[in-house]
């Protein structure tokens, strides 16, 4: 009587979609602690307003990206 052993294949796509749902979100915000600005940057063009002391969301890369700056030490 042969036993699989192993990971069942009916858990792995569940698994890798929401393992791929998690990277998406992970990379979609962005911490901005206090005494720092951070702005969204689509192309390298400016996108949004600048934040300061709260979460930012964005796209995911490669869409956007987001730059800070410790602004308590300008």
């Amino acid at each position: 009587m042969g036993h699989k052993t192993g990971v069942r294949t009916p858990l792995v796509r569940p698994l890798a979609a929401l393992a791929v749902v998690a990277l998406v979100l992970l990379s979609s915000v962005v911490v901005v602690g206090p005494g720092q600005q951070a702005i969204r940057l689509r192309g390298g063009q400016i996108v949004g307003d600048v934040h300061q002391g709260t979460l930012m969301w964005k796209l995911p890369w490669p869409f956007e990206t987001a730059e800070v700056v410790e602004i308590s030490q300008i």
